[in-house]
């Protein structure tokens, strides 16, 4: 697989085909793909590079996620690596995140504010309980 930078939307990526970029963070960047379930979010990590701090920054966050089941947190379906560059293979959810969703949308009313609230405290207290912190 080629670094993360070089990818372009129509780039094969194993069996997925990379489609627009969703973000980039400080490891890699998130691209919508296509694949042969359908539409998937893979985040494009390279591991060349990387220093052994990042490495294992990543390797506990694929932990946490194969751990992690609560429908308040993104699942995990596949790790591809090729020796030089891991991809997480997500679910693809079309609502942005919570930055551009306020951003999007404008000040939410305070109904939407508890709930929002009230299922981002019931994930992380399901994190806890399996020991992620």
């Amino acid at each position: 697989m080629p670094a993360p930078d070089l990818f372009v939307p129509g780039t094969l990526v194993g069996p997925y085909r990379l489609g627009s970029p969703l973000g980039r963070g400080g490891m890699g960047a998130v691209f919508a793909a296509d694949g042969p379930g359908g539409r998937v979010a893979l985040k494009l990590v390279a591991s060349y590079g990387a220093t052994s701090a990042e490495r294992e920054r990543f390797a506990r966050e694929v932990d946490a996620l194969r751990t992690l089941d609560h429908p308040g947190i993104v699942r995990l379906h596949e790790v591809l690596d090729d020796g030089d560059d891991l991809v997480l293979v997500m679910p693809y959810l079309p609502g942005g995140n919570l930055a551009q969703r306020v951003g999007d949308h404008g000040p939410m009313d305070p109904d939407q504010v508890r709930e929002l609230a009230a299922t981002l405290l019931d994930a992380l207290a399901s994190a806890h309980r399996r020991g992620v912190t």
